[in-house]
């Protein structure tokens, strides 16, 4: 009976040190993806912020236009040359 309690005790410390160093890895790879999450949402409202200053933009260089500014009538043109349209801004 003593003979089987050193492997059995050894086996029952290998999975437990198993299954903690998997629990560990886990962990560790979860908080790596809510990192990853909280970066990415950074970067999106980032993103969200440039898209709405690029379209007052925008919108303001096609309000110049349709006042006659020739300068911005010809921005609208070159954009319009790269397959870029600017709508009429709304009030």
């Amino acid at each position: 009976m003593s003979d089987l309690r050193l492997p059995l005790l050894l086996g029952l410390v290998a999975l437990v040190l198993s299954l903690a160093l998997q629990t560990y890895t886990q962990l560790q790879q979860r908080l790596s993806l809510t990192e990853a999450i909280a970066e990415q949402d950074r970067q999106l409202a980032n993103a969200g912020q440039i898209q709405r200053q690029l379209d007052a933009l925008a919108g303001g260089t096609s309000a110049l236009a349709a006042k006659g500014n020739t300068h911005a009538q010809q921005i609208l043109s070159e954009l319009a040359k790269q397959g870029i349209s600017v709508s009429s801004p709304t009030k």
